[in-house]
């Protein structure tokens, strides 16, 4: 088998790969990134520097066509907003370019789109469930629901099978920053413990919904062999909903009582509507195709390093 994962250099692509690596059947993995990401000495592991906004690397890739992608590059929220050009031509005319492409290739792959739960916008109903509609307010939210009308297409069409998946907030992420908003969800649990300074833009009653990195990889896994129901665009993965003051609780507990000496709140009402404002899911469709949430957050703790 051979799995093509874009963004392959990103927290989510890195460990995703690891993981593909591990498995025992053994699968041929083409990561694709503008730079390089770290791999073993593996003659399974094919690095390709590069972005699908270049045709030549599409070209490239349908040489030998993968049988699964996972497509995880993007411009993410915080950048796509601030230039607007630059996140329409990655996340939405060159994932068009690359679905069209993908739809060409004769082993009709299973094609896995990384969408967000950000189509939602923030304007959320008092539960959220399988039919709740996405009404983005923000752009990457819209570029994001775009992909996920357009995957959902080729699918109906035949040209392609797989799923768009609806991550919620990835953790724990690396220090480094990508444009994401949502990078505070993992300064908390990454810089609290190690005694440096967080400030938080959300209220401690803000609520989240988060997940482990450990678990996206397990959903990821599965959403390769899930296809979409007739009449749903994307699933909704079940997320664990927690406050920031229950995670701080949490850390407090794990690392002792100290650690709240080093934090400070500073809401930011747009980024509370946007990131702490989530209200309870009720997901049987997701469940049922077997997507999970971590359990609670000492399991989110203990797999957020993957």
């Amino acid at each position: 088998m051979r799995i093509l994962v874009t963004g392959a250099a990103g927290f989510v692509g890195r460990a995703l790969t690891r993981r593909l690596l591990a498995e025992s059947r053994r699968p041929t993995v083409l990561a694709v990134d503008l730079t390089l990401p770290e791999g073993p000495a593996d003659q399974r592991f094919v690095l390709l520097a590069g972005s699908i906004t270049d045709p030549a690397v599409l070209a490239r890739i349908a040489v030998t066509p993968p049988d699964v992608i996972y497509h995880l590059a993007s411009v993410p929220g915080g950048a796509a907003e601030a230039d607007y050009a630059r996140g329409a031509e990655a996340n939405v005319v060159a994932l068009l370019r690359f679905l069209q492409s993908a739809a060409g290739w004769p082993s009709r792959p299973r094609f896995v789109f990384a969408s967000s739960i950000a189509v939602f916008g923030t304007d959320f109903p008092a539960l959220v469930d399988d039919g709740t509609p996405a009404r983005p307010a923000s752009t990457y939210g819209a570029q994001k629901r775009i992909g996920e009308i357009l995957l959902a297409d080729l699918i109906r069409r035949g040209d392609l099978r797989g799923c768009s998946v609806r991550l919620p907030g990835i953790v724990c992420r690396p220090p480094q920053r990508n444009g994401a908003v949502s990078i505070f969800m993992s300064d908390l649990i990454r810089d609290l413990p190690a005694g440096r300074e967080v400030i938080c833009p959300v209220p401690p009653e803000g609520t989240a919904w988060w997940m482990s990195i450990g678990c996206c990889v397990e959903n990821l896994l599965r959403a390769a062999s899930v296809d979409l129901p007739t009449g749903v665009d994307a699933y909704t993965l079940p997320p664990l909903r927690a406050s920031i003051g229950q995670m701080v609780d949490i850390l407090a507990r794990r690392h002792g009582e100290a650690v709240r000496s080093h934090l400070r709140y500073q809401p930011d009402p747009a980024v509370t509507r946007l990131f702490a404002a989530y209200p309870p899911v009720h997901l049987p469709a997701a469940e049922a195709a077997g997507f999970r949430s971590d359990h609670d957050l000492d399991a989110l703790l203990s797999s957020s390093d993957g």
